[in-house]
């Protein structure tokens, strides 16, 4: 009720003051001069006082003024919205590793040379630590980007991204695998991979592909980038 009433106030100067300046008008104009106010100059003048009233008065209460729920919007915390975006990371092509003792790989800056000495299928795998929450929120892998150099006796025929969490020493798949058979590409290229893998602060991203090799050659593999967004789930405290 108390607030109701400081907001009426001002209104009722304000139609007090507007009723003082149609006397004084009249009273100063005269009988002749005030005979020839119609409507619309009596509301041009009333607009004015108005708007001078409202002025000088906002201008009086401004330093005690307070904005009420400014720590909310709508009544939720601002902590409790989720930042939209994304996030990305990038993996340098050293990171690839054969995943069996014939398989050979030269890192240098240029890219990893992967060598397939005979003919048989080749696995390399690339496994990165990815960013787990930001902003408080935990992140999602939705994409990850790889790209390769393939030539007429070897190609890309699988290719597998997960996630894997580590209890006690032993990682378990976590979310859901990506895995893509049968690809047969033998032209260079890059490939996208989308992924939707929440995950948490335990988690290790790992990517791994198969090459088919027809006879003993070599190729290239180059840098990954991983891309990330943020969910509405909290983040993963570290206990």
């Amino acid at each position: 009720m108390a607030l109701t009433s400081r907001r009426r106030a001002p209104v009722a100067v304000v139609l007090g003051l507007v009723a003082l300046v149609l006397a004084l008008v009249a009273v100063s104009a005269g009988p002749g001069r005030a005979a020839g106010l119609n409507k619309g100059k009596v509301k041009k003048i009333a607009t004015a006082v108005a708007t001078k009233v409202f002025d000088t008065e906002l201008t009086k209460r401004a330093p005690g003024l307070t904005v009420g729920d400014s720590a909310k919007l709508g009544g939720v915390p601002a902590s409790a919205y989720v930042r939209t975006g994304t996030y990305q990371i990038a993996i340098p092509p050293s990171a690839w590793f054969p995943t069996t003792v014939t398989g050979q790989v030269i890192r240098n800056v240029n890219g990893t040379q992967v060598m397939t000495p005979n003919v048989a299928a080749y696995a390399f795998v690339l496994n990165f630590t990815a960013p787990s929450a930001a902003e408080g929120r935990r992140l999602q892998l939705t994409k990850v980007r790889y790209c390769f150099n393939a030539a007429g006796n070897i190609q890309l025929d699988e290719e597998t991204l997960g996630a894997y969490r580590y209890t006690n020493g032993q990682g378990a798949a976590v979310g859901t695998q990506v895995h893509n058979t049968e690809l047969n590409i033998s032209t260079s290229g890059c490939r996208v991979i989308p992924a939707a893998i929440v995950l948490a602060s335990q988690d290790t991203v790992s990517l791994v592909i198969k090459l088919d090799a027809t006879g003993g050659t070599s190729t290239f593999l180059g840098g990954v980038t991983a891309q990330f967004e943020p969910t509405t789930q909290p983040v993963d405290p570290i206990s």
